[in-house]
This record gives C-alpha cells, sequence and structure tokens, in this order.
C-alpha cells in the first residue's frame, strides 16, 4: 500500500473515533442491546450443547486475560504500553460483559417470580453497571472478584451438564463424572455449590498469581489479603444468597406453566401428545389457561408443568399449592410428582398434578379468592409459580382446548 493510501485510511480511522466520541453514549446503548440479543440467541439456548459452555470459558478466559494483560501494561511507559493498556482494558469489560449477559439469561430462564428474581435483579444491575458505569468496575480486586462470582454462576449449570451427559457417555474422558451423579441428589446439591465454589477459588487464585508474578515480589505482603478477599468474599455472598433461596435452580427452566380444568395425554406415531381444557369468559379468547378458574360443580384445578432438563439429568419435583388468607399464603396441598423429571426432550418433560376437595369446604362450596400453584424442586427450590382467581360458577362455558404435541 503507498503511502497515500495508508494517510487516507489514518484519516478515515481518525473521523470514525471522532464520530464515535462525539456519539458515544448511543453506541453504548446499542452495543449493550447488540450484546444483550447475542446472548438471548445463542449463549441463552439449550445449555446442555457443549458449544455454549465452550463459549461461556472462552469469554471468562479472555475477561482472566485482559486482566493480567491490563496489569503488566499498567507498568510500562510510553504510549505502546497505554494503547495495550486500553486494548486490554476494553477486552475485559468486554469479556465481563459477555460473561455477566450470559449468565444473566440462563439464570432468567430458571428463576421465578419469587425471591430468585431479586438475584436477577443482582446481575442485571451488574451487567447495566458494566456497559454505562464502567469506571465503577474498574479495581482490579475488584473486578477479579466479579471474576470469581462469574465463574461460580458459570459452574452451577456446566457441573449439572457436564455429569449428566457422563451418565450417557460410554467412554472417553467425559465419563469419569458419572460417579459424581449420585452426588447431585437431591437438586440442587450442597455437593453443588461445594464444586463450584472450589472452581471459582482455583481459577481466582490462577488470576491472582499471574497478577503477582507480574508485580513481582514488592508490596506483596499487603496484597495478599485483598487477592484473599477479591476470592472469597463473592463466594460468601453467592452462599449467602443460596441459603436464602435467591439463587435459581439452574440448569432446570419452566417452559411451561399453566393452570386448566383438565389435562389427558394420548399416544400417537410420534409419541404422546398432551391436551389441555379450561374453561374461560367469552372475552378472553387469547387466554391460554383458566385464569380467572371458573369452577363447575364438579371441576378439579389441575397445574401443568413442563420442565426442561439436560439430557441425563433426573429431579424430583413437586407442586405445591396454596391459598391466600387476606394476609399471607397459607399451603394446602404438597403433591410430590411419583416420575422424575427426565432431560432430553427440547420440549421440557411434562407434568400435572390436581385438586378437587381442596377448593372445595365441607358442604361442597367452592373456596373462592385467590390460589397459586408453585413448581419447585425437591428441596423446596422454587422454579415458577401461577396464582389465579377462582370463581364458582353454575352453569360453566364450554372447555377450551390446545394441543401440545410429542416432540
Amino acid at each position: 500500500m503507498t503511502e497515500p493510501a495508508r494517510a487516507a485510511w489514518r484519516d478515515r480511522l481518525s473521523a470514525l473515533r471522532a464520530w464515535a466520541d462525539r456519539h458515544d453514549r448511543w453506541l453504548a446503548v446499542v452495543f449493550f442491546l447488540g450484546g444483550v440479543a447475542w446472548d438471548a440467541t445463542t449463549a441463552a439456548q439449550d445449555v446442555a450443547r457443549p458449544g455454549v459452555l465452550a463459549q461461556l470459558a472462552a469469554w471468562w478466559a479472555l475477561l482472566a486475560g485482559a486482566l493480567v494483560v491490563e496489569t503488566a501494561a499498567a507498568r510500562g511507559d510510553g504510549p505502546r504500553a497505554e494503547r495495550v493498556r486500553e486494548g486490554a482494558m476494553w477486552a475485559g469489560q468486554f469479556g465481563l460483559g459477555a460473561v455477566l449477559g450470559a449468565v444473566t439469561m440462563h439464570f432468567f430462564h430458571s428463576a421465578s417470580a419469587g425471591p430468585s428474581s431479586l438475584f436477577l435483579v443482582l446481575l442485571g444491575g451488574l451487567l447495566v453497571a458494566n456497559e454505562f458505569a464502567g469506571a465503577w468496575l474498574r479495581p482490579l480486586w475488584f473486578r477479579l472478584g466479579l471474576a470469581v462470582a462469574g465463574l461460580h454462576a458459570i459452574l452451577l449449570f456446566a457441573i449439572p451438564v457436564l455429569v449428566a451427559r457422563a451418565t450417557l457417555a460410554d467412554a472417553g474422558a467425559i465419563g469419569i463424572l458419572a460417579p459424581l451423579a449420585p452426588w447431585m441428589q437431591p437438586f440442587p446439591s450442597p455437593w453443588l455449590h461445594a464444586a463450584a465454589s472450589l472452581g471459582a477459588i482455583l481459577g481466582g487464585l490462577g488470576i491472582g498469581a499471574g497478577v503477582e508474578a507480574v508485580l513481582g515480589t514488592d508490596g506483596r505482603r499487603d496484597r495478599l489479603p485483598r487477592l484473599a478477599a477479591a476470592v472469597l468474599m463473592p463466594l460468601l455472598l453467592l452462599r449467602g444468597l443460596d441459603v436464602l433461596g435467591w439463587v435459581p435452580p439452574v440448569p432446570l427452566s419452566a417452559l411451561d406453566v399453566a393452570i386448566v380444568h383438565t389435562v389427558s395425554s394420548e399416544d400417537g406415531p410420534d409419541g404422546r401428545a398432551v391436551t389441555l381444557g379450561w374453561r374461560r369468559p367469552g372475552w378472553a379468547v387469547w387466554r391460554r389457561e383458566a385464569r380467572p378458574f371458573l369452577a363447575g360443580p364438579d371441576d378439579a384445578a389441575v397445574c401443568f408443568s413442563a420442565i426442561f432438563a439436560p439430557p441425563g439429568m433426573a429431579v424430583r419435583l413437586a407442586h405445591a399449592w396454596e391459598r391466600w388468607d387476606g394476609s399471607a399464603w397459607q399451603p394446602v396441598y404438597r403433591h410430590t410428582l411419583t416420575r422424575p423429571v427426565t432431560g432430553g426432550r427440547h420440549a421440557g418433560f411434562r407434568t400435572w398434578s390436581q385438586v378437587h376437595r381442596a377448593i372445595r369446604v365441607s358442604d361442597g362450596t367452592i373456596r373462592e379468592g385467590w390460589w397459586r400453584c408453585r413448581v419447585e424442586t425437591e428441596t423446596g427450590r422454587e422454579l415458577s409459580r401461577r396464582a389465579f382467581w377462582i370463581d364458582a360458577v353454575d352453569a360453566p362455558p364450554a372447555h377450551a382446548t390446545r394441543v401440545i404435541p410429542a416432540r
């Protein structure tokens, strides 16, 4: 390339940088929305695919490497070192945003409207802060803590996926994980969080070792407490949130939960199809479930759920029925599903439970008011919930139906 051509390219790049500086706020919004859309269409898809886990591992490795390179470049002098430091800083911000975005999407699919929604608010706040207020997250030890927390979150669904795949493996490296499958029960197991914490600690110490190798021995005694705090404090916080029940039970997710009047299944050439039936007011033609629930003299309330789990995974679930007494939700009936949810069905494993006597008083009168059904794991970790109002009707309308095909 001739010198005039190089000069023309440099002028174009300078003009592009100047334009980007003038519109940096709008560009930040565009890139943020683009990143969310990318995560929603790639990493947030079926978490059981090896490519998804490989992508998450790549984003986290980019973040870890960028922290070490930025630390090394910050000790150099001159414009070259500054360019390397700035490039590593942006790479680290991109890696952190990619990890937070993908993790938020995965936890979103497993979260319910209950306490786990607060965990999503925390993740979403960090994601937005990384994009629009990145200066708050610049301190090295703080970003190291976020990297440790991100790795712990990734491992919470990566470990069950890998262990579940190991139960299906005839041979190979992944097969050595098969003996860990009983340790995952009941799900989510304390062993899962212990393994995720151990992996996150090792990852954080790996970054810390790289940073210490760059910084040398000067001031190491003062840095070690900060390194320990950066690695351990996020894990203690996450453990506390898990004890409170805020952490969603990834990689499980509720694909469909509906309150209906009847559920029937029929075997066909492609498998078993399920038909849902419910009564609806004439004005609610768009409703795909019984909300409000129009209860006739002989009707039962049925909670239908379709739950996704990775291939090879088996988890016991329960439907917890509750009634609002004017001040709090009171437990009425808990149905532990006799068959465990088995993974591998793209449309989810279909289960349902019903209550008939529970929605009536002793004389058979319908107990009107607010009810709800919570779909939860055997250990009580909530996946989804449906609240609905029961209305007693003497002449209930005919059933509307929808068929969920076998797939």
